[in-house]
């Protein structure tokens, strides 16, 4: 009998240990899901939200980007330098916000927004597109970006003849965006790098000397 005491006892002590029993801890060596930082990779596209960049502004209603980390100090100079003319050549009164919508080894890509009050409190609101190649710093717009600017155009489905189409750079391709007449909002088209592949002019402009 008290044999058997015993053995209840000691199944009994056994079952109480496991349930109370911590889960094991997760490795440290195992990073948990969404706490790694992502790893910027030559030649990745990153989104906005990965971009490395800081806000700047010249007020409360003018804010610019201005990137902490690139390719060498000179092309980071230089595409700083860029990003900030929008801002500073802003008139008075008006308000400058922004969407880094492409950051990468290639390509930085910011859209503005430019938002000017009349007197009677009405806003007018237009885009402003900075598009930079990343190894060169150069400004690109639809003036040199391609070989063949018409056929770019003609890959639009309703850009009017003889609107003036500007563009910005995002993950999945070139935004293309214009004013229609008569109209106050931007029409926009996405254009993919695949249908745009041939058509970049190859010598934009040349690396910066140190």
């Amino acid at each position: 009998m008290k044999k058997r005491i015993w053995i209840l006892t000691l199944a009994l002590a056994l079952m109480l240990t496991g349930c109370g029993q911590k889960p094991s801890a997760l490795s440290e060596e195992t990073p948990q899901q969404g706490q790694e930082e992502p790893v910027q990779e030559e030649g990745q596209q990153t989104p906005a939200d990965q971009a490395v960049y800081e806000d700047a502004q010249l007020s409360d209603q003018v804010h610019y980007p201005q990137l902490t980390q690139f390719q060498g100090e000179l092309l980071l100079d230089y595409v700083n330098q860029s990003l900030a003319r929008p801002a500073k050549e802003l008139e008075e009164g008006a308000s400058l916000e922004y969407t880094v919508t492409r950051c990468d080894a290639e390509w930085v890509s910011v859209l503005y927004t430019k938002t000017v009050t009349a007197a009677d409190g009405t806003d007018t609101k237009s885009w402003i597109a900075v598009n930079l190649d990343g190894a060169t710093a150069t400004e690109v717009t639809m003036d040199n970006a391609f070989t063949d600017p018409d056929a770019v155009l003609a890959l639009l489905e309703t850009a009017p003849e003889g609107a003036e189409v500007s563009f910005y750079l995002d993950t999945d391709g070139a935004v293309f965006f214009f004013h229609p007449e008569g109209q106050a909002d931007y029409v926009t088209q996405t254009v993919s790098y695949g249908d745009l592949d041939g058509l970049w002019n190859q010598e934009i402009g040349q690396r910066p000397a140190s």
